[in-house]
């Protein structure tokens, strides 16, 4: 219950149960305050999550894991603490510091604009993961967000040099009762040429007009 409701953003009611279970006597275990923590960060909770953290060894006679941190240092991003989500991050043991938690930094860094920090951390989980695409797709949504496209291309440039395979992204449409599915980089559509045209002729001049000419080559 405490993470059906945590998946689905009823933070407030995933505490009201965990609540309920602790004055059953029950213990929590290490799912059960990953669902908490979660809860904690969709509900804006940072106190609460951040005592919820705290009190995993009294509760659970252990240390929190890599799942747990990434919960923690995720709520803090949400909450715009990008700076106790990097101490978080930085005191935690060496090796359990793994790609989760940095993307969750990461995380907190688009959402409230942190380009700097998240230029560091990009780089961090990129050579951490150098053949996951997670981190080069994130770090240039991050620079493409604050309009810096040349470096937008350099990580793009630096994934295709290593051979980094991304899931493409898919997009899809009914028109007149038909499916009409859309891979990125495709063109096997029946209608390719039309499209295009039309992303040409009336997309095309406004992303160059916010200054986005470097990422319109797909469409020339």
């Amino acid at each position: 219950m405490i993470l059906a409701y945590s998946n689905h953003g009823c933070g407030r009611h995933a505490l009201q149960v965990f609540a309920q279970m602790l004055r059953h006597g029950a213990r929590p275990d290490g799912i059960t305050f990953l669902g908490v923590l979660s809860a904690c960060g969709h509900a804006g909770l940072v106190e609460k999550g951040k005592k919820m953290f705290s009190s995993m060894n009294s509760a659970l006679g252990s240390e929190p894991r890599a799942e747990h941190f990434s919960c923690l240092v995720d709520l803090l991003g949400r909450a715009g603490r990008i700076q106790e989500a990097m101490a978080t991050v930085t005191e935690m043991p060496a090796g359990e510091r793994d790609e989760a938690v940095l993307g969750a930094l990461l995380g907190g860094c688009k959402l409230h604009g942190k380009v700097e920090v998240a230029s560091h951390v990009g780089e961090e989980l990129i050579e951490l993961d150098p053949l996951g695409s997670g981190g080069y797709a994130l770090l240039a949504n991050v620079y493409a967000r604050h309009g810096r496209w040349h470096e937008v291309a350099r990580v793009w440039k630096k994934m295709k040099e290593r051979k980094v395979k991304k899931v493409p992204g898919v997009s899809q449409i009914e028109v007149g009762k038909k499916n009409h599915v859309f891979f990125a980089g495709d063109r096997s559509h029946p209608e390719a040429r039309e499209i295009y045209e039309m992303l040409r002729e009336e997309l095309l001049p406004q992303m160059e007009g916010m200054g986005c000419s470097q990422v319109t080559s797909v469409l020339t």
